[in-house]
C-alpha cells in the first residue's frame, strides 16, 4: 500500500514538473489521472488499513483471553470434570497463574466449582463434564468441597 501510494506521488511530481516546464496543460491531465486520483485511492486505501490493524489489536487479547478459556475447558472435559491450575497448564498455551485466575473466574460465574482434597491442593469441578459413572461421586474420597 505504502509503495503504491508514493508511486502515485512520484508520478503527479513528473507530470508536475513537465507541465511547470513546458507550460502545456496536457501535462496537468496526465499528471491528475496517471498520478493524483490514485494517489488518492491509495491513501484512502492505506487509512483503511491502518483503522483494520487498530481494532484487530484492541481485539486480539479479547480473542487470545477466550481461546485460552476454551481450551480449559477442552481440559476440563477430557480429564472428566475436575481440573488443577497445573493441568490446565500443562494441556494448554496458559501459564499456571493464568489458568488459576481463568478457573477462579468460571467458578464466580458458577461454571464450576473450587473443591480441595486433604493436601489442600485446589481442584475445580464442571458438573456439565463429568461423566456418567461419576455423576454420583464427583471427586474421589480425599477430596472436600471448599469455600470460594
Amino acid at each position: 500500500m505504502i509503495q503504491e501510494f508514493i508511486s502515485s506521488l512520484s508520478t503527479s511530481f513528473v507530470f508536475g514538473a513537465l507541465w511547470v516546464v513546458t507550460g502545456s496543460h496536457i501535462w496537468m491531465f496526465i499528471g491528475l489521472f496517471a498520478g493524483v486520483f490514485p494517489a488518492l485511492g491509495s491513501a484512502g486505501k492505506l487509512l483503511a488499513e491502518i483503522g483494520e490493524h487498530r481494532r484487530l489489536s484492541r481485539e486480539a487479547p479479547v480473542m487470545a483471553r477466550q481461546r485460552q478459556e476454551k481450551e480449559i475447558l477442552r481440559v476440563a472435559k477430557l480429564e472428566g470434570g475436575s481440573v488443577t491450575p497445573a493441568v490446565a497448564a500443562l494441556r494448554t498455551s496458559c501459564s499456571i497463574d493464568e489458568a488459576d485466575q481463568i478457573l477462579q473466574e468460571l467458578a464466580g460465574k458458577g461454571f464450576a466449582t473450587m473443591e480441595f482434597d486433604d493436601n489442600g491442593r485446589v481442584y475445580y469441578s464442571f458438573p456439565e463434564f463429568r461423566r456418567e459413572s461419576d455423576n454420583n461421586d464427583s471427586m474421589p474420597d480425599n477430596v472436600r468441597q471448599g469455600p470460594f
